[in-house]
């Protein structure tokens, strides 16, 4: 039986709902890389991070994949599956590894029916969650790139509370939907700055005011 949770929305239960939930989640460890969720594929465990950080990616037919959303304690994964609906659209990685409580998603469905305070909960995440997908989509289009690294830095560093990362100049085009050499030239300008320390796959936290 887990006794704690370390993800916000868990955690801001009050522990006669927490006592209600607690029996159905389990706690994962999540590696560098693995898979939560593959793109149409059966959503069969809602996720509630503890630490690291998740990108959420969607492929073209083309090929290409750009990120729509990180998530990381504050949130869950697997949201399509508390509307009822069975298979996401969206590719979700480990950016940094942690650990996540999951429960199923038919145990979710039948807890909810005797205590919905969780729900209530989710439902206000997914509120802020469409409103920040607005904003970054908004972001997408408007800003410069320099400017959409430096979101996605700080956002990734907000999640993870570290300063430093292991990140790629590819993992970084990915993420960005732009190419690498774009990438390589916008780190070297941060680099110059003072803003940032990048070596060997590895990006240090400088100025973070200054992102």
């Amino acid at each position: 039986m887990v006794t704690w949770a370390g993800n916000a929305l868990l955690a801001s239960l009050p522990p006669q709902d927490w006592k209600h939930w607690q029996p159905a989640f389990q706690r994962v460890e999540l590696r560098l890389h693995d898979d939560v969720i593959l793109p149409e594929s059966r959503v069969e465990y809602l996720w509630f991070p503890e630490s690291g950080v998740h990108s959420q990616i969607v492929a073209s037919t083309e090929g290409e994949s750009v990120e729509v959303a990180i998530v990381g304690r504050e949130g869950m994964l697997g949201l399509p599956g508390v509307f009822g609906i069975e298979y996401g659209a969206a590719h979700t990685v480990v950016q940094v590894a942690g650990t996540a409580m999951r429960i199923r998603r038919t145990d979710f469905e039948r807890l909810s029916r005797d205590n919905a305070t969780l729900l209530r909960r989710i439902m206000r995440y997914a509120g802020a969650r469409f409103a920040s997908l607005a904003q970054i989509a908004a972001c997408n289009r408007l800003h410069s790139a320099e400017q959409r690294l430096c979101r996605w830095l700080l956002m990734v560093r907000t999640r993870a509370a570290v300063d430093s990362l292991p990140i790629t100049h590819e993992l970084l085009s990915l993420m960005l939907g732009t190419r690498r050499a774009s990438v390589s030239e916008i780190a070297k300008s941060l680099r110059k700055r003072n803003v940032i320390r990048y070596s060997r796959g590895v990006v240090e936290f400088l100025q973070p005011q200054a992102l």
